[in-house]
């Protein structure tokens, strides 16, 4: 089974969308199997763990949850990557996230989103869309002071780190280094989440790395 996404902005969305997902699949309780984060994110260790126990053969369907899974390294992700292309058909992974524009891109191209609510995906406005093509064009680091890019002006901190990634996304065909900065944004935003560092710090941070991307002639 294609191996779906689940979007949701909270844990009771979560546990909605999975209870009925149970419900219509008939899922045997025994065969459902919640993984959570050791020390904050989703590990290698982890990982490697989920991967020998799916190597078998199985009767029933088996539902396997990751949350957090916005929280996993880049290292983790690509680590899993494999097994998203060659589980057992009768395995149904459901990767929970809280935005999959934080995601790797290889993991979202193997999977479905789909989304615990109507509410529509975090999208950059208008405006941060306008300075980032142009900072990447000026290299101009005016841009630090632009109230576009202050974590204060966000409800969450999070989600700006969230639309920068989007962004970056939507040029990954034509540009090589949308995924160096991917790379680097995923690294730093779980800097921030899982050491109680300042968001304005990472912001600042991944705005001076892109500059310097965009400077380098290679």
């Amino acid at each position: 089974m294609i191996p779906l996404i689940l979007v949701a902005s909270d844990i009771k969305k979560t546990a909605t969308f999975i209870k009925d997902f149970i419900k219509k699949n008939n899922v045997a309780a025994h065969n459902v199997f919640n993984i959570l984060p050791k020390n904050k994110e989703l590990s290698i260790s982890q990982i490697r763990e989920i991967k020998k126990n799916v190597i078998f053969a199985f009767s029933d369907l088996q539902l396997i949850i990751l949350h957090d899974f916005d929280k996993a390294s880049y290292e983790a992700q690509n680590a899993f990557l494999k097994t998203l292309e060659e589980h057992h058909p009768l395995i149904q992974f459901v990767l929970v996230v809280r935005s999959y524009h934080t995601l790797a891109p290889t993991v979202v191209s193997r999977s479905k989103v789909v989304y615990a609510s109507a509410k529509p995906p975090l999208l950059p406005e208008k405006e941060i869309v306008a300075e980032l093509a142009k900072f990447i064009k000026s290299g101009s680091l005016k841009i630090l002071a632009s109230k576009q890019f202050q974590t204060k002006e966000e409800a969450n901190p999070i989600d700006l780190f969230d639309k920068i990634i989007y962004f970056f996304q939507t040029k990954l065909i034509n540009d090589y280094k949308a995924s160096l900065i991917i790379r680097e944004m995923l690294r730093t935003r779980a800097w921030v989440l899982n050491n109680n560092l300042d968001p304005q710090w990472g912001i600042d941070h991944i705005l001076i790395f892109i500059k310097k991307t965009y400077s380098s002639s290679s």
